[in-house]
Protein backbone atom coordinates (compact mmCIF):
# COMPACT_ATOMS: atom_id res chain seq x y z
CA UNK A 1 0.00 0.00 0.00
CA UNK A 2 2.84 2.39 0.89
CA UNK A 3 4.56 1.50 -2.38
CA UNK A 4 1.45 2.43 -4.40
CA UNK A 5 1.13 5.72 -2.52
CA UNK A 6 4.76 6.68 -3.15
CA UNK A 7 4.45 5.72 -6.83
CA UNK A 8 1.35 7.90 -7.18
CA UNK A 9 3.06 10.77 -5.37
CA UNK A 10 6.11 10.48 -7.62
CA UNK A 11 3.90 10.51 -10.72
CA UNK A 12 2.05 13.61 -9.52
CA UNK A 13 5.33 15.40 -8.80
CA UNK A 14 6.72 14.53 -12.24
CA UNK A 15 3.66 16.06 -13.89
CA UNK A 16 3.96 19.31 -11.92
CA UNK A 17 7.10 20.51 -13.64
CA UNK A 18 7.49 24.02 -14.99
CA UNK A 19 8.10 22.85 -18.55
CA UNK A 20 4.72 23.97 -19.84
CA UNK A 21 4.97 23.16 -23.58
CA UNK A 22 5.95 19.54 -22.90
CA UNK A 23 3.25 19.11 -20.27
CA UNK A 24 0.67 20.64 -22.55
CA UNK A 25 1.69 18.37 -25.42
CA UNK A 26 1.55 15.27 -23.21
CA UNK A 27 -1.85 16.20 -21.78
CA UNK A 28 -3.28 17.03 -25.18
CA UNK A 29 -1.97 13.78 -26.62
CA UNK A 30 -3.52 11.83 -23.74
CA UNK A 31 -6.85 13.65 -24.26
CA UNK A 32 -7.04 12.85 -27.97
CA UNK A 33 -5.82 9.32 -27.39
CA UNK A 34 -8.61 8.69 -24.90
CA UNK A 35 -11.16 10.11 -27.33
CA UNK A 36 -10.07 7.74 -30.06
CA UNK A 37 -9.61 4.60 -27.96
CA UNK A 38 -12.96 2.78 -27.72
CA UNK A 39 -12.06 -0.38 -25.82
CA UNK A 40 -12.13 1.28 -22.40
CA UNK A 41 -15.00 1.55 -19.96
CA UNK A 42 -16.99 4.78 -19.78
CA UNK A 43 -19.03 6.22 -16.94
CA UNK A 44 -22.40 7.84 -17.52
CA UNK A 45 -20.94 11.34 -17.33
CA UNK A 46 -18.24 10.44 -19.86
CA UNK A 47 -20.89 9.01 -22.20
CA UNK A 48 -22.89 12.23 -22.02
CA UNK A 49 -19.73 14.28 -22.63
CA UNK A 50 -18.74 12.16 -25.63
CA UNK A 51 -22.28 12.43 -27.01
CA UNK A 52 -22.37 16.23 -26.61
CA UNK A 53 -18.90 16.71 -28.08
CA UNK A 54 -19.73 14.34 -30.94
CA UNK A 55 -22.99 16.17 -31.66
CA UNK A 56 -21.10 19.46 -31.69
CA UNK A 57 -18.57 18.17 -34.24
CA UNK A 58 -21.22 16.38 -36.29
CA UNK A 59 -23.58 19.35 -36.53
CA UNK A 60 -20.80 21.88 -37.12
CA UNK A 61 -19.25 19.74 -39.83
CA UNK A 62 -22.57 19.06 -41.53
CA UNK A 63 -23.47 22.77 -41.58
CA UNK A 64 -20.07 23.52 -43.09
CA UNK A 65 -20.45 20.77 -45.72
CA UNK A 66 -23.88 22.14 -46.59
CA UNK A 67 -22.51 25.70 -46.90
CA UNK A 68 -19.61 24.58 -49.10
CA UNK A 69 -21.88 22.58 -51.41
CA UNK A 70 -24.28 25.52 -51.77
CA UNK A 71 -21.42 27.87 -52.65
CA UNK A 72 -20.09 25.34 -55.16
CA UNK A 73 -23.36 25.56 -57.12
CA UNK A 74 -23.11 29.33 -57.56
CA UNK A 75 -21.57 30.39 -60.88
CA UNK A 76 -18.56 32.66 -60.47
CA UNK A 77 -17.99 34.84 -63.53
CA UNK A 78 -14.43 35.23 -64.74
CA UNK A 79 -13.11 32.20 -62.82
CA UNK A 80 -10.46 30.13 -64.49
CA UNK A 81 -10.60 26.34 -64.59
CA UNK A 82 -7.86 26.16 -61.98
CA UNK A 83 -9.98 27.74 -59.25
CA UNK A 84 -13.34 26.35 -60.31
CA UNK A 85 -13.01 23.29 -58.06
CA UNK A 86 -11.18 24.95 -55.16
CA UNK A 87 -14.22 24.21 -52.94
CA UNK A 88 -13.11 20.57 -52.86
CA UNK A 89 -10.15 21.61 -50.69
CA UNK A 90 -12.52 23.00 -48.04
CA UNK A 91 -14.81 20.00 -48.22
CA UNK A 92 -12.20 17.59 -46.80
CA UNK A 93 -11.78 19.22 -43.33
CA UNK A 94 -15.54 19.65 -43.02
CA UNK A 95 -16.08 15.98 -43.84
CA UNK A 96 -13.40 15.01 -41.29
CA UNK A 97 -15.27 17.01 -38.62
CA UNK A 98 -18.42 15.05 -39.48
CA UNK A 99 -16.58 11.74 -39.23
CA UNK A 100 -15.01 12.70 -35.89
CA UNK A 101 -18.44 13.65 -34.54
CA UNK A 102 -19.90 10.36 -35.73
CA UNK A 103 -17.01 8.45 -34.12
CA UNK A 104 -17.51 10.20 -30.77
CA UNK A 105 -21.28 9.59 -30.83
CA UNK A 106 -20.78 5.92 -31.64
CA UNK A 107 -18.17 5.65 -28.87
CA UNK A 108 -20.66 7.10 -26.40
CA UNK A 109 -23.37 4.67 -27.46
CA UNK A 110 -21.36 1.48 -27.98
CA UNK A 111 -18.49 1.58 -25.46
CA UNK A 112 -18.64 -0.69 -22.43
CA UNK A 113 -20.14 0.71 -19.27
CA UNK A 114 -18.01 0.84 -16.12
CA UNK A 115 -21.02 -0.16 -14.02
CA UNK A 116 -21.04 -3.69 -15.39
CA UNK A 117 -18.93 -6.26 -13.59
CA UNK A 118 -16.73 -8.40 -15.76
CA UNK A 119 -17.32 -12.13 -15.66
CA UNK A 120 -14.39 -14.22 -14.49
Amino acid sequence: MEKDHSKLEQEVRSRQSNILPLDAARNEGRFYGLLIKTNRQLTGVQRIGFLLLGALFLLGGSFEVNRILQEARLPVPGTSDTFRYAWLIWLLPAALFCLLGLKLCLTALIARSSNRRSKL
